[in-house]
């Protein structure tokens, strides 16, 4: 699949990656606004690529705290992408 074909692949939520074939990681259903924000707050700081690493954990340290549920399912997904994407 090349780049252009890419714009075809939106999921529901709006995001476009040309990844289809990465299954979404699992997700604890039952787990607390608590606990995903903690969860949140880590895979934005370990990432893997520094400028990534620190652009997602700034916005984490800024906003995690003030999102809702639905919020953070989102950013949730949005973390899903890879680094060079999201960077």
């Amino acid at each position: 699949m090349d780049h252009d074909d890419a714009r075809d692949n939106i999921d529901p939520d709006g995001f476009q990656t040309p990844y289809t074939n990465l299954p979404p990681l699992p997700r604890d259903p039952d787990e607390s606004l608590q606990t995903i924000r903690a969860r949140l707050t880590y895979q934005s700081r370990k990432r893997g690529i520094l400028e990534t690493d620190l652009l997602l954990s700034t916005f984490a340290k800024e906003f995690l705290g003030k999102m809702t549920l639905d919020e953070c399912k989102r950013f949730d997904k949005f973390l899903d992408e890879p680094d060079w994407d999201i960077y």
